[in-house]
């Protein structure tokens, strides 16, 4: 039987690496959950005080939905949508393919998820804090900022560096050199 060289049953990402990524996802979480708890300490649901002037209002929401609000009161369907994510994007931080950038860039979104996760099986919705002032845009908060910014970076990472990485250190083979 011919052994298929994308599947393993162990993991592509060392212990070193792992714990890493770990750290960088309990940080996130972390900054996610003080943010929150701040929030929650200082203001009374729907009241804003000035962040930076011109930049952003801090606004305290609790947002039952996602983004922009969408599937609102569908907290139980969210969570487990959040916990099927999470348990996907680490087993693929571990077990993918992948340069160490992507999968720091996975533990962001891994841990602003994680954070997000909390909110709705504790309070039953999401904390919701940071109201941009220079344009029109829902009230998010910090572990969303590191699903987008690690989002983002790991696409980036993935589609224009990874397999460059991975070709450099012997993990694929390298790419054909153009005549």
């Amino acid at each position: 039987m011919k052994k298929m060289s994308n599947l393993s049953l162990r993991p592509r990402c060392s212990v070193t690496g792992a714990l890493g990524c770990l750290a960088v996802a309990v940080a996130a979480f972390l900054l996610d959950q003080l943010s929150k708890r701040a929030i929650v300490d200082r203001l009374a649901l729907g009241e804003s005080t000035e962040g930076i002037p011109g930049l952003f209002r801090l606004t305290y929401v609790q947002n039952t939905g996602m983004a922009w609000s969408m599937l609102s009161g569908h907290t139980g369907l969210l969570a487990l949508i959040s916990l099927i994510t999470i348990l996907g994007l680490s087993l693929f931080l571990l077990y993918g393919r992948l340069c160490p950038q992507a999968r720091y860039s996975l533990a962001l979104v891994l841990g602003g998820a994680a954070g997000n996760l909390l909110d709705r099986a504790k309070l039953g919705y999401v904390v919701d804090m940071i109201d941009l002032s220079f344009m029109s845009y829902p009230v998010f908060n910090v572990g969303d900022s590191f699903i987008v910014v690690g989002g983002i970076l790991f696409a980036l990472l993935y589609l224009f560096y990874n397999d460059h990485w991975l070709a450099t250190h012997g993990i694929l083979p390298a790419p054909e050199e153009k005549q």
